[in-house]
């Protein structure tokens, strides 16, 4: 037999297998959706809510570069980004559709992930004993890698979609040259891999690894030698690397958000982020198999000192000398083994990046971690009860573990999916799981004030400048007025007004440049009947951030009484900021309805409803205008 044919044959017998892949498809689509079910309750959470809910660059979907690179704080992801502002254009800030797409993308990825399984498993070069269970080996790797709550932070945080969306892309980039290597006309298939790497390029760094990996895949799997693989492949090979194009163009073109991200949130020099890496990598595989105590940020302080860092070190050395040692010996056991650890070296190596450890950069390497499970739980049922391949006895006895492990398994992401239904939820559980979390703490005290729980906020906030104040290096400027900011608007609401002042006073003494607390003042002050300090204060945080359509509605609601023109400008570039803010809405209605406008003054009165059916104001202002008789100047006026 031509080597050619025995390439071949391996897969013509799982092509026979079509309708068990089916089944198994079908399964895996019902567990997971099963899994994830209450997902769609989830709320907008950390990231989602300036990136997404409050960034006007996704607001509008041509031309698409704006949306593409519209990132407002971190370097934005295009394919993720414009997916994003396809998901706002649909259905604005509704969150079923957001969270319906995430997970579409990681029901996708995880039947890609079965596919390419299955056909590995069924090459010339994995033992015979795989290859004869391919189908309910794969099923069982894709089911537990699916149904896994470890996946959670990359299917109900919205935001995270970069995250699977580059994972889905990642998969597809190797089922796409495992269908090629083994078709006689292999042209669509590698055509499809180079622009599916192209598609994850656009969507996450990680996967600059994707043409190492899939190099290496062709030379355990497929190729006979090097000479042969880059003989046959050299063009599809070239083609793979130059998709990393578009990383070094993307990372250009926003070459100074990632300037500012870099000099605001590396926890630590490149050496020191490296040697905590073996404690979060070893935490990461203690989740894989113990998923309790999953935390969305950690705010990982790192090990204080050297001697804590030695053992994980040292364990982790000793793992990738048994993986070095497997890809000699045992390739394929090498490869999958040595594949959880290049997708992890983008995050979790020499390059410092945010935080030291996020779950969701388990995504992809825990598909490693449920093959390798899976297998190894194959040969010991299978040395321990020797039984004949294709039994039934066989079958259940070791389908029994995988489907005893699945339900486990997604019966706690289907807890977890729960922390995600408020602000407060996700955040009282990650204040609980990481006690010294002064971002947790703020980001609680937010959720209160949603909730018009004033009196919590402020036991929040109070919390999250305590916890600043205690840090070896203090938290940036901004993020301090912003807490004392919020801290200020509560006391506010809750009676206080002296104290909420001396909190303004505090924001602006730490950051003379933050807005917000300018704008917080003034409305103060308006409070206070003290229009001309107001005036100023709304002009300054105008000055700051001329962007901000509230300081300018604000600004309009204190020159009512002086200039009623200025004031209706005031209302007009708030909506050009903002089309959506219904109170300038209505405050716009009313002037115009002063000035005899009253056809443009309805139009704003009902606008405003529709964007906000309960703002009552409008409503009792539309039914003053409808009253009103019509005047000449009315019909001509335009706004």
């Amino acid at each position: 037999m031509s080597a050619g044919a025995q390439k071949h044959q391996p897969l013509a017998a799982g092509q026979r297998s079509l309708p068990r892949a089916w089944l198994a498809a079908t399964l895996l689509i019902g567990a997971g959706t099963l899994a994830y079910a209450n997902s769609f309750s989830g709320v907008f959470v950390f990231d989602d809510r300036l990136e997404i809910v409050k960034n006007p660059a996704l607001e509008q979907l041509w031309p698409p570069g704006r949306a593409m690179l519209g990132g407002k704080t971190m370097p934005a992801r295009p394919l993720p980004y414009y997916t994003f502002a396809l998901n706002y254009a649909l259905h604005s800030t509704s969150l079923w559709g957001y969270h319906a797409v995430n997970l579409a993308i990681h029901l996708a990825a995880g039947l890609v992930l079965f596919g390419l399984i299955r056909r590995t498993l069924a090459m010339p070069r994995v033992p015979p004993r795989y290859q004869t269970a391919a189908d309910g080996l794969a099923l069982a790797a894709a089911l537990l890698w699916l149904v896994h709550p470890l996946q959670t932070e990359s299917v109900t945080y919205i935001y995270q979609r970069m995250e699977s969306l580059m994972g889905l892309f990642y998969l597809l980039t190797l089922y796409c040259f495992v269908r090629g290597a083994a078709s006689p006309r292999p042209r669509l298939w590698l055509e499809a891999a180079v622009l599916c790497c192209a598609a994850g390029m656009g969507s996450k760094e990680v996967m600059v690894t994707a043409p190492l990996l899939v190099l290496w895949y062709d030379r355990v799997f497929v190729a006979a030698d090097w000479r042969e693989l880059f003989r046959r492949r050299w063009p599809f090979y070239a083609a793979l690397a130059a998709t990393w194009i578009i990383v070094v163009a993307v990372m250009r073109c926003q070459a100074d958000l990632y300037r500012e991200t870099d000099a605001a949130s590396m926890p630590c020099t490149a050496w020191r982020y490296a040697l905590n890496q073996p404690i979060v990598i070893w935490h990461y595989l203690r989740l894989a198999f113990f998923p309790r105590g999953l935390c969305l940020h950690y705010h990982w302080p790192g090990a204080a000192t050297f001697a804590e860092m030695v053992v994980p070190g040292l364990a982790l050395l000793a793992l990738l000398a048994a993986t070095a040692w497997c890809m000699v010996r045992q390739p394929a056991l090498g490869f999958l083994a040595g594949s959880f650890f290049l997708v992890l070296s983008v995050t979790s190596s020499v390059v410092p990046v945010f935080d030291m450890i996020f779950e969701h950069r388990m995504y992809l390497s825990l598909a490693a971690v449920a093959t390798l499970v899976v297998l190894g739980a194959f040969d010991v049922l299978s040395f321990l009860l020797p039984l004949p391949p294709g039994s039934w006895r066989r079958l259940c006895l070791h389908a029994a573990p995988a489907a005893v492990a699945a339900v486990a398994l997604a019966a706690t992401t289907y807890q977890r999916n729960f922390a995600y239904a408020s602000l407060v939820d996700m955040w009282q559980d990650v204040a609980a799981k990481c006690p010294q979390n002064e971002i947790a703490e703020k980001c609680l005290g937010i959720g209160f004030v949603e909730q018009h729980r004033y009196g919590e906020s402020i036991a929040a906030f109070r919390r999250a400048l305590a916890l600043a104040e205690a840090l070896p290096v203090a938290p940036a400027p901004a993020w301090l007025a912003e807490v004392h900011t919020n801290l200020g608007a509560s006391l506010l609401n809750t009676g206080s007004p002296a104290e909420a002042m001396r909190a303004y006073e505090a924001a602006v003494r730490i950051d003379p440049t933050y807005a917000g607390a300018y704008l917080n003042m003034g409305t103060l002050f308006g409070k206070l009947r003290q229009p001309a300090r107001a005036r100023q204060c709304f002009e300054k945080a105008i000055e700051l951030k001329p962007e901000y359509a509230p300081s300018y509605y604000n600004l309009g609601l204190v020159l009512e009484q002086s200039d009623a023109e200025a004031a209706c400008r005031c209302y007009e570039t708030a909506l050009s900021l903002d089309p959506d803010y219904a109170p300038a809405h209505n405050l716009l209605g009313m002037s115009l309805l002063r000035r005899g406008d009253r056809g443009q003054a309805i139009a704003h009165f009902q606008q405003a409803l529709r964007i906000d059916p309960n703002l009552e104001p409008a409503r009792r202002n539309l039914a003053l205008a409808c009253q009103s008789p019509p005047t000449d100047g009315g019909a001509s006026r335009s706004h």
